[in-house]
Protein backbone atom coordinates (compact mmCIF):
# COMPACT_ATOMS: atom_id res chain seq x y z
CA UNK A 1 0.00 0.00 0.00
CA UNK A 2 1.41 3.27 -0.99
CA UNK A 3 2.25 6.18 1.26
CA UNK A 4 -0.66 8.86 -0.20
CA UNK A 5 -3.04 5.57 -0.03
CA UNK A 6 -2.37 4.60 3.61
CA UNK A 7 -2.65 8.53 4.57
CA UNK A 8 -5.97 8.86 2.33
CA UNK A 9 -7.15 6.04 4.18
CA UNK A 10 -6.54 7.50 7.38
CA UNK A 11 -8.08 10.60 6.92
CA UNK A 12 -11.00 8.70 5.71
CA UNK A 13 -11.62 6.99 8.90
CA UNK A 14 -10.70 10.22 11.26
CA UNK A 15 -13.57 11.84 9.26
CA UNK A 16 -16.19 9.18 9.39
CA UNK A 17 -14.70 8.64 12.83
CA UNK A 18 -15.17 12.09 13.98
CA UNK A 19 -18.71 12.83 11.97
CA UNK A 20 -20.15 9.52 14.13
CA UNK A 21 -18.53 11.14 16.91
CA UNK A 22 -20.52 14.26 16.38
CA UNK A 23 -23.60 13.00 15.76
CA UNK A 24 -23.37 10.81 19.54
CA UNK A 25 -22.35 14.26 21.11
CA UNK A 26 -25.64 15.89 19.84
CA UNK A 27 -27.91 13.43 20.03
CA UNK A 28 -26.79 12.80 23.78
CA UNK A 29 -26.95 16.55 24.54
CA UNK A 30 -30.29 17.00 23.05
CA UNK A 31 -31.57 13.99 24.91
CA UNK A 32 -29.85 15.76 28.18
CA UNK A 33 -33.14 17.03 30.25
CA UNK A 34 -31.62 17.60 33.65
CA UNK A 35 -27.92 17.46 34.62
CA UNK A 36 -28.61 18.21 38.83
CA UNK A 37 -29.31 16.20 41.27
CA UNK A 38 -29.12 13.48 38.64
CA UNK A 39 -28.97 12.70 35.47
CA UNK A 40 -32.03 12.69 33.33
CA UNK A 41 -32.20 12.11 29.55
CA UNK A 42 -35.39 11.82 27.25
CA UNK A 43 -34.81 10.05 23.74
CA UNK A 44 -37.15 10.35 21.21
CA UNK A 45 -37.22 11.38 17.34
CA UNK A 46 -35.95 14.94 18.01
CA UNK A 47 -32.56 12.88 19.44
CA UNK A 48 -32.14 10.83 16.47
CA UNK A 49 -32.69 14.09 14.47
CA UNK A 50 -30.39 16.04 16.23
CA UNK A 51 -27.83 12.77 15.85
CA UNK A 52 -28.21 13.22 12.01
CA UNK A 53 -27.90 16.45 12.02
CA UNK A 54 -24.59 17.06 14.01
CA UNK A 55 -23.64 13.93 11.89
CA UNK A 56 -23.99 15.76 8.36
CA UNK A 57 -22.87 18.76 9.67
CA UNK A 58 -19.65 17.36 10.63
CA UNK A 59 -19.19 15.62 7.36
CA UNK A 60 -19.54 18.92 5.73
CA UNK A 61 -17.19 20.56 7.80
CA UNK A 62 -14.74 17.61 6.72
CA UNK A 63 -15.61 17.71 3.29
CA UNK A 64 -15.08 21.41 3.15
CA UNK A 65 -12.01 21.92 4.58
CA UNK A 66 -10.22 19.45 3.00
CA UNK A 67 -11.38 20.91 -0.36
CA UNK A 68 -10.37 24.41 1.05
CA UNK A 69 -6.58 22.58 1.84
CA UNK A 70 -6.70 21.09 -1.81
CA UNK A 71 -7.44 17.58 -0.88
CA UNK A 72 -10.80 17.25 -2.02
CA UNK A 73 -12.54 16.19 -5.20
CA UNK A 74 -12.55 19.95 -6.32
CA UNK A 75 -9.75 22.54 -6.13
CA UNK A 76 -11.33 25.97 -4.98
CA UNK A 77 -10.13 29.09 -6.07
CA UNK A 78 -10.42 33.00 -5.86
CA UNK A 79 -14.74 33.62 -4.96
CA UNK A 80 -15.64 30.01 -4.92
CA UNK A 81 -12.62 29.53 -1.81
CA UNK A 82 -13.68 32.84 0.04
CA UNK A 83 -17.48 31.06 -0.11
CA UNK A 84 -16.46 28.27 1.17
CA UNK A 85 -14.71 29.68 3.99
CA UNK A 86 -17.68 31.41 4.83
CA UNK A 87 -19.82 28.29 5.07
CA UNK A 88 -17.25 26.43 7.21
CA UNK A 89 -17.54 29.30 9.13
CA UNK A 90 -21.58 29.15 9.59
CA UNK A 91 -21.11 25.37 9.87
CA UNK A 92 -18.76 25.30 12.29
CA UNK A 93 -20.79 27.89 14.77
CA UNK A 94 -23.90 26.21 13.64
CA UNK A 95 -22.43 22.82 15.05
CA UNK A 96 -21.07 24.46 18.07
CA UNK A 97 -23.81 26.45 18.96
CA UNK A 98 -26.71 23.84 18.67
CA UNK A 99 -24.25 21.48 21.16
CA UNK A 100 -23.77 24.38 23.69
CA UNK A 101 -27.44 25.49 23.26
CA UNK A 102 -28.48 21.69 24.33
CA UNK A 103 -26.44 22.04 26.91
CA UNK A 104 -27.84 25.31 28.42
CA UNK A 105 -31.37 24.21 27.94
CA UNK A 106 -30.57 20.94 30.54
CA UNK A 107 -28.85 23.72 33.29
CA UNK A 108 -32.31 25.86 33.29
CA UNK A 109 -33.54 24.04 36.34
CA UNK A 110 -30.06 23.84 38.04
CA UNK A 111 -29.79 26.62 41.16
CA UNK A 112 -27.00 29.19 40.86
CA UNK A 113 -25.16 28.03 43.46
CA UNK A 114 -25.01 24.61 41.87
CA UNK A 115 -24.80 26.12 38.33
CA UNK A 116 -21.44 27.57 38.86
CA UNK A 117 -19.63 24.51 39.96
CA UNK A 118 -20.82 22.54 36.62
CA UNK A 119 -20.04 25.48 34.18
CA UNK A 120 -16.39 25.24 36.06
CA UNK A 121 -16.57 21.39 35.83
CA UNK A 122 -17.47 21.59 31.85
CA UNK A 123 -14.93 24.29 31.34
CA UNK A 124 -12.09 22.63 33.22
CA UNK A 125 -13.14 19.11 31.24
CA UNK A 126 -13.06 21.35 27.70
CA UNK A 127 -9.75 22.75 29.21
CA UNK A 128 -7.95 19.16 29.42
CA UNK A 129 -9.31 17.97 25.98
CA UNK A 130 -7.77 21.01 24.64
CA UNK A 131 -4.68 20.31 26.22
CA UNK A 132 -4.39 16.65 25.51
CA UNK A 133 -5.08 17.72 21.69
CA UNK A 134 -2.22 20.13 21.84
CA UNK A 135 0.20 17.69 23.28
CA UNK A 136 -0.95 15.06 20.93
CA UNK A 137 -0.22 17.57 18.15
CA UNK A 138 3.32 18.65 19.23
CA UNK A 139 4.26 14.98 19.71
CA UNK A 140 3.20 14.32 16.05
CA UNK A 141 5.08 17.21 14.61
CA UNK A 142 7.93 16.01 16.93
CA UNK A 143 7.64 12.24 15.46
CA UNK A 144 7.65 13.24 11.86
CA UNK A 145 10.40 16.22 12.01
CA UNK A 146 12.98 13.78 10.41
CA UNK A 147 10.11 11.78 7.97
CA UNK A 148 10.94 14.06 4.35
CA UNK A 149 8.78 15.64 2.38
CA UNK A 150 6.75 13.41 -0.14
CA UNK A 151 8.19 14.58 -2.99
CA UNK A 152 11.59 14.66 -1.71
CA UNK A 153 14.32 12.30 -1.89
CA UNK A 154 15.70 12.72 1.52
CA UNK A 155 18.73 14.21 0.58
CA UNK A 156 19.28 17.60 2.40
CA UNK A 157 19.00 20.86 -0.23
CA UNK A 158 22.34 22.22 -0.93
CA UNK A 159 22.47 26.19 -0.09
CA UNK A 160 21.78 28.80 -2.50
CA UNK A 161 25.47 29.76 -4.46
CA UNK A 162 26.28 33.46 -3.72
Amino acid sequence: MSETRHSDSFLTLARYASSFSCAIASGFLYSLKRVNPSLQLEIGFGTLLAAILGGVVALFLWKSILEIAGRGEKRLSGAALRGRWIAVLVAAVLLFGSMAGSYWMALKDVRSSTLLEVLQGTGLALLVIAGIGLVMSRLIRLLNRDVPREGSTGEPEDPPSP
